[in-house]
This record gives structure tokens, C-alpha cells and sequence, in this order.
């Protein structure tokens, strides 16, 4: 079962590696690392795993993230099913013990973009669809790609995300209940922030086909999230390599 659930983490990586390329669809294979999202998780490089996207006249995929077009003239409109993989299961290690699971659920709303001189704009929407924390999510985003020949594209990107109070309750807060079971202080937070530049790198081993490919993000946690007793540092990077095959 974990080795299920890091092989959709690195689908779902795939969206912002997706969203800079030009070929409508690719499959492959990555290998992905990632800071820990809770303290006492080591765990956080995963083997050779596969990889996809599809992107038809109005459906699209992402790894397991699921989209239809409503309107395909800017401002681009689209209604999006996605899952949240973030978990939390205390039975991982002793020193958790106290603590109510976090589970994972699946996300449902929309994404307006819009083609500008300096790159493309995005603002997504997403609720929680399974009433786990029953909460929001709003990201707002920028990315431009380059070509700098035919064998080499690089695209940069920048994100901002709020997490509401619901959702931040749920995957970084301590109730009083928990603290009573457990070693770690109870804590409420509010609003969270998560923010940072993102990078792709592609060569193309076959003009238009096959590329390798190498990805990095980086971000900064708001205090309502760094300051969570869950929470082991103010910063996360995720990075993945891969060879990807378009089609």
C-alpha cells in the first residue's frame, strides 16, 4: 500500500511538469525526492516509478488528477477532480502515538488560465470532496517556457497557495483531546501560505519524442504552518528526473 501511495505522489508531481510542454500527451518514468510534509517522516525518496499524461479535445490527465475544458478561449476554464495525498498515520511510529489519524481525500473544483506576454497565469479552486477537513484550497500561478533550441526548453514557474482554516485545522493542527494522549502541545492554526519558484529542465534525445527531464520546486511555509508542533521545517522542495515519452 505505500508503495502505491508514493507511486500517485509522483503522478500528481507530474501536473506541474505537464503544464509547461508543448506535445499533448507522454509517458514515462521518474524518480522523485521530497522533503517531509510531518516530523518523523524519513521516508522521502521512492523508486523508478511511472508516469502519464493525456490531454484530448475537452478531457485531460495528469497522473491521476482528472479535467474537462469548459471553455478553451482565454480565459481558459476548466473543472478539475484531483487527489490529496497528504497523510498522516500515527501507527508509523511510536512517538505519534496519541495523535488522530490524517487522512487523504480527493479534491474537486476549477482552474481559470490566462495567456499573457509574459507567460501564463493560473487561479484554481478546490474543495475537499470526501469531508475529511472540509475545507479550501486556492492557488494562484505563473509559469513561461522557453525554447533555446531544438533540443533544449527550460520553463519556470512561480506558485502561491492558501490553505483555509479547515484544511490546516485538520492536517497541521492538535487538539486538546490530542494533547492530553500525546507529547505534542495542542495547536489551532488559521489561514496557511505555502509559496515559491518552481523550475523544468527537457533535452530531447529525438526531436519532438523523447526527452530527459529534470524538475525542481521549492517553497516557503507561513507560520501558521511552520509554527505546528507537526510541522519539522519552514521550507519543502520536491525535485523529480525522468525520461518521457511524448505522443
Amino acid at each position: 500500500m505505500k508503495y502505491i501511495i508514493c507511486m500517485l505522489i509522483a503522478l500528481v508531481s507530474l501536473e506541474a511538469f505537464a503544464q509547461r510542454q508543448g506535445p499533448p500527451s507522454s509517458a514515462g518514468i521518474v524518480y522523485r525526492e521530497a522533503s517531509p510534509i510531518y516530523i518523523y517522516d524519513s521516508d522521502t525518496t521512492w523508486p523508478v516509478l511511472p508516469a502519464f499524461t493525456y490531454s484530448g479535445e475537452n478531457f485531460y490527465l495528469l497522473g491521476i488528477s482528472f479535467g474537462y475544458r469548459v471553455r478553451k478561449a482565454p480565459p481558459m476554464m476548466s473543472v478539475e477532480i484531483s487527489p490529496n495525498l497528504q497523510a498522516l498515520d500515527p501507527d508509523d511510529d511510536s512517538r505519534l502515538s496519541g495523535l488522530d489519524e490524517r487522512k487523504w481525500t480527493v479534491h474537486g473544483g476549477f482552474s481559470i488560465s490566462m495567456p499573457t506576454p509574459f507567460g501564463m497565469t493560473s487561479l484554481k479552486f478546490q474543495q475537499d470532496l470526501l469531508n475529511r477537513h472540509q475545507g479550501q484550497v486556492i492557488t494562484l500561478g505563473w509559469h513561461k517556457r522557453f525554447q533555446a533550441s531544438e533540443k533544449w526548453s527550460f520553463g519556470i514557474g512561480a506558485r502561491a497557495t492558501a490553505y483555509l482554516p479547515k484544511y490546516t485545522r485538520y492536517y497541521y493542527g492538535v487538539s486538546q483531546e490530542e494533547a492530553q494522549n500525546s507529547s505534542f502541545n495542542a495547536y489551532q492554526p488559521d489561514t496557511g501560505y505555502e509559496y515559491g519558484p518552481n523550475a523544468v529542465i527537457n533535452y530531447f534525445l529525438a526531436p519532438g519524442s523523447v526527452s530527459l527531464m529534470f524538475m525542481y520546486s521549492y517553497s516557503w511555509l507561513s507560520s501558521q504552518i511552520k509554527n505546528s508542533p507537526l510541522v519539522p521545517r519552514d521550507t519543502q522542495y520536491s525535485m523529480m528526473a525522468g525520461v518521457m515519452y511524448y505522443f
